[in-house]
């Protein structure tokens, strides 16, 4: 039953990423809760604090990544809650499953882009920032799209572990 809740969780912080690029932080609890009673259900108690651990760990580790923009806040927390309802064995297939969603869900982005933003993505001849893109002879170029809505790929890639690898 906890695994049904969480992915429920799951998929209402993915469609709300995708929506208005806003992961609710009541989602992100409910997430992390239910995660830990999940471990705790399958594996004990000593098993369900270790699981939050690794979701203060995970949090911990994407700290800076937010610090410098590189990671949204939501995301960052999501990550985390979801690094709770994995537990250890699961947090690997959890990670490289995350990783694949997120490329998938670029590229599809990449691919709704405009096509002088993705002529000059593949150029090579931008400079990202965090403002949208400027070509190397400094004359701007359509902006990026909208940042790639992560808690959709984070919510894949712990979907992907509870549910069966």
């Amino acid at each position: 039953m906890a695994t049904l809740l969480v992915l429920a969780f799951l998929a209402v912080a993915a469609v709300s990423d995708v929506a208005v690029r806003r992961i609710p932080n009541a989602i992100v609890l409910l997430v992390a809760a239910t995660g830990v009673v999940r471990i705790v259900q399958l594996a004990g108690a000593v098993s369900g604090v270790a699981s939050l651990a690794i979701g203060v760990g995970v949090l911990a580790a994407l700290l800076a990544p937010w610090r410098l923009g590189l990671v949204g806040g939501g995301d960052a927390k999501l990550a985390a809650a979801a690094a709770c309802a994995v537990g250890s064995s699961g947090l690997l297939p959890f990670a490289l499953a995350t990783a694949l969603a997120g490329g998938a869900l670029a590229v599809v982005i990449w691919v709704l882009a405009p096509v002088e933003t993705r002529t000059a993505i593949a150029a090579g001849f931008l400079s990202l920032s965090r403002w949208g893109a400027r070509s190397a002879g400094a004359s701007r170029v359509a902006p990026l799209p909208r940042r790639v809505p992560f808690g959709a790929a984070i919510a894949a890639g712990a979907a992907y572990v509870l549910v069966g690898r």
